[in-house]
């Protein structure tokens, strides 16, 4: 019989110790994949902020226009021209519920 050199309490250290790494391996790979999801989102997110903004910028440009010219119409079309806004606040939204 072949005598083996290592106790059976060390071979189950061993084998809960290569446990733990895989554990802690899958979790970094986890914390990573996460990671990656976040800087979408911020990304995301940013772009639809902006276009918020711009959005915001030109409705009182032409609330201002309104106001000197009397063009309901113009005033109207910009209005409603919210379309991209809206889409990018969608998109972030929706990243935002695949991370959680």
């Amino acid at each position: 019989a072949v005598v083996s050199t290592q106790s059976t309490g060390e071979k189950v250290k061993q084998i809960k110790f290569a446990e733990k790494q895989q554990e802690a391996k899958d979790m970094i790979t986890e914390i990573e994949m996460l990671a990656k999801m976040y800087w979408k989102l911020e990304a995301k997110t940013k772009k639809a902020v902006g276009n918020v903004k711009v959005y915001g910028v030109t409705l009182k440009e032409a609330a201002e226009d309104y106001l000197k010219d009397g063009i309901l119409t113009d005033f109207w079309k910009e209005l409603t021209n919210m379309e991209e806004a809206k889409t990018n606040l969608m998109s972030a939204n929706e990243r935002h519920e695949e991370i959680t």
